[in-house]
């Protein structure tokens, strides 16, 4: 047994009721240390993530979603609008053996139906809102042909899947209006799915903050949420409590204006030179300065660096003049494994997360790792 399964075999054996983050072992659960070992306890971090997501989310949150769970199965830990998870909205988080996603699904004809025709009479909203969410998002529109069981859909293409930045107004506006028409007809399945999605290295690295950071993203998400569900005037819950809460209709309307955040990742390659390698820094771009400025007159910040399992609290983003690039300068430790990692003309990618506490996490890789 090499000392990296020793560890992670070690992970294992510590398992707690209180929520310390995901460990890489979370999402890397076959293939060592016994299979069934590490299904177990893949699942047992998994719901202590959910619960205490649960227990943190805001109020408008617990509205949303009453109902919650984990597909043992599938390892999958889920919240949803309705007790049946896959009827109207529900959101999924995803362990990955490289990645942690969390997913918005809209799988069930009804909820599409509604929420299509809503977003197809008011497409400039609707790409408002889509936008809205930034950098770090995916929008799917997929569609699916019903076998003749009317029970299997299988893939037959995607009427659109890109990063929500590059998705231009036209091009949502027309794949909407397909997927609008295509769930009228008997043999068709236009499911839309919303991902926010980051490296499994960023969230293991995130600890205990990683439930902070999924409150503020489910937060962004309840216009989207809203405009799939079924109006109701309240929702029978799990919950054992009396409640004389008087819950409003929620409608499958557009809002006029969605605010509009600031990013909170994104993700880069660039090639490096023999310069960089020996001088230990990465440049960026002048579009990616905001990103980490935390005021007008700001040069440096400190940033912690991940690379290879490990991490560097001694680098910094420099903003360069005259055209406000941003650099990323590497400590050390950092600049030691850059050296011994990439030669001139390689190619580096950047993956850079803000914390919910507005500190700098950023990831760097071998580009294709």
């Amino acid at each position: 047994m090499s000392v990296q399964e020793q560890e992670q075999q070690e992970q294992i054996e510590q398992v707690d009721d209180q929520f310390n983050g995901l460990p890489m072992p979370v999402f890397t659960a076959f293939g060592w240390a016994g299979e069934e070992a590490a299904i177990q306890f893949s699942l047992s971090k998994l719901r202590l993530f959910l619960d205490t997501l649960v227990e943190s989310m805001s109020d408008k949150a617990k509205f949303r979603f009453p109902f919650h769970g984990v597909d043992e199965d599938a390892r999958i830990p889920w919240l949803a609008v309705n007790r049946d998870p896959e009827v109207e909205p529900y959101i999924a988080f995803v362990a990955k053996p490289r990645a942690f996603e969390m997913r918005i699904s809209i799988t069930d004809p009804a909820a599409l139906n509604r929420g299509l025709r809503a977003a197809e009479k008011n497409p400039e909203a609707w790409h408002k809102m889509i936008s809205s969410l930034g950098m770090g998002w995916q929008l799917q529109i997929e569609q699916r042909l019903k076998e003749e069981d009317a029970v299997t859909h299988s893939h037959y293409g995607d009427l659109l899947k890109e990063n929500i930045p590059n998705i231009s107004a036209a091009d949502l506006k027309k794949a909407t209006s397909r997927a609008a028409f295509l769930i009228t007809e008997e043999k068709w399945s236009t499911p839309v799915f919303v991902s926010r999605v980051m490296t499994a290295d960023q969230a293991a690295g995130m600890g205990r903050d990683l439930v902070k950071y999924m409150v503020v993203q489910l937060d962004k998400v309840f216009d989207i949420v809203d405009l799939f569900s079924r109006a109701t005037g309240g929702k029978t819950t799990t919950s054992k409590k009396k409640t004389t809460t008087t819950r409003k209709k929620r409608t499958g309307r557009l809002p006029k204006e969605p605010e509009i955040p600031q990013p909170q990742t994104f993700s880069y390659t660039t090639e490096l030179k023999g310069l960089h390698i020996r001088k230990g820094f990465v440049n960026l771009t002048p579009g990616h300065w905001p990103f980490f400025a935390e005021g007008k007159r700001m040069e440096t910040r400190p940033i912690t660096i991940s690379f290879a399992g490990k991490s560097d609290d001694t680098s910094a983003v420099w903003r360069l003049q005259p055209d406000d690039q941003a650099r990323l300068v590497l400590g050390e430790p950092a600049h030691a494994w850059l050296a011994a990692t990439f030669s001139a003309n390689s190619h580096i990618t950047v993956n850079a997360l803000r914390t919910p506490d507005d500190k700098i996490e950023v990831v760097l890789s071998p580009a294709g790792e």
